[in-house]
């Protein structure tokens, strides 16, 4: 069967999306609208006056949020802390991330989702 109009399926998942397993064990979830930053905290020393006269920039931790889609409406959510590998948006090697925060489950046409936190796993 033809793809409808408009789409293309090749059997990859749409883009901006990711599969990904807690811990490296089924069941799959999707990762959607994956937001990532790698911030920075400044360091500032001032003058007797107040004016700024010295600073530094230090990076801190990859941080991100993204919507986790189930694969079903009987799959329990992840536990908190888990440990998931996705990949940069610009590819590369697969980074693993600790679930954080993970938000209430919802339904959006059909489909069970929640709204997650995440960073970067240091070792």
């Amino acid at each position: 069967m033809p793809d409808p109009a408009g789409t293309h399926a090749d059997g990859s998942i749409a883009f901006g999306t990711q599969a990904s397993q807690f811990g490296g064990a089924p069941p799959t979830f999707v990762f959607e609208k994956i937001s990532t930053k790698r911030g920075q905290r400044r360091i500032q020393q001032n003058n007797i006056y107040g004016v700024p006269a010295k600073k530094i920039h230090v990076t801190t931790l990859l941080e991100g949020s993204a919507t986790l889609h189930y694969p079903d409406a009987t799959t329990p959510s992840p536990a908190q802390f888990a440990v998931f590998p996705l990949t940069p948006a610009g590819g590369g090697a697969a980074i693993n991330f600790i679930l954080e925060e993970i938000g209430e489950e919802f339904e959006h046409e059909g489909e069970t989702k929640c709204n997650i936190t995440f960073a970067i796993k240091l070792n």
